[in-house]
């Protein structure tokens, strides 16, 4: 009987901290929602979450050039970082997985590049972007959020090829592929959920990222998050249009996240 009243204050204490959770993360997302569909900005209370008079006329800046604009920047760069970190990442994580020999120095490389919080190194980078006209440009971004997001892509792909048995990349090597290939071919779709996992971290990073963005960018190739900044210091109110819509791709990236780590944690 101890025991059951015990799971059950411990079911009990679970659910509630589901409900505060969810109240906590959904309420104020709610409340925005309301006040980009019409409902004026009112103090927290029961009854201004009750949605009376709605209207659409605040996505009315989505049929100007310039309410896509950070939209379409932030996706130009946020799509090639996802490639490159895979594309550069995946084979090194690989690379690393099937070292015997300095796996560990690369790794701890990788995760002290992580580490180092962006504005001890952003002088340097700064400098040297504007050394190569990098500076102001889309391609500039890329690059940086490219080195930012590789040590996880390094990391997430080094733990999934260690769980995978070398003697399947040698059957392919017998069978006549290269090394290569055999990542391709054998290893790379068995370790899907590191993929998917590492892309969605990368897109997110590159989507949602401001500091970086705010040091390179002077006016040309602002991103959605200097968008809704802008956008608040010209109007002086908050931009929820932008910021909600910013989300989605986020929630997005999110979900497919949760799912490849429940199907590592199902295999």
């Amino acid at each position: 009987m101890r025991a059951l009243r015990h799971a059950g204050r411990l079911d009990a204490i679970g659910g509630a901290y589901v409900v505060l959770f969810v109240l906590f993360t959904v309420l104020p997302v709610y409340w925005v929602l309301l006040v980009t569909l019409g409902a004026p900005i009112a103090p927290l209370r029961w009854g201004s979450f009750v949605p009376r008079h709605l209207s659409l006329h605040g996505y009315a800046f989505l049929r100007t050039s310039t309410g896509w604009l950070g939209f379409k920047n932030s996706l130009i760069v946020a799509a090639p970082t996802t490639i490159a970190s895979l594309a550069i990442g995946l084979p090194a994580a690989f690379a690393v997985a099937r070292s015997r020999r300095g796996a560990r120095a690369v790794l701890l490389g990788a995760l002290v590049l992580r580490l180092l919080p962006p504005v001890a190194i952003m002088l340097p980078v700064f400098l040297l972007a504007h050394y190569v006209h990098l500076r102001d440009t889309l391609t500039g971004l890329v690059v940086v959020y490219t080195v930012f997001t590789l040590p996880f892509t390094i990391w997430l792909g080094y733990g999934f090829f260690r769980q995978l048995p070398p003697e399947l990349e040698e059957a392919a090597l017998i069978d006549g592929c290269t090394r290569f290939q055999a990542l391709r071919l054998v290893s790379l779709p068995l370790a899907l959920p590191a993929v998917l996992a590492a892309g969605a971290v990368a897109f997110v990073f590159a989507w949602t990222e401001f500091f970086i963005a705010f040091i390179f960018v002077f006016k040309h190739a602002f991103t959605l998050p200097l968008a809704v900044a802008g956008a608040q210091a010209e109007s002086g109110a908050p931009p929820f249009q932008l910021a909600l819509l910013g989300l989605v791709p986020s929630v997005v990236a999110g979900l497919v996240l949760q799912r490849s780590f429940r199907r590592r944690a199902n295999a």
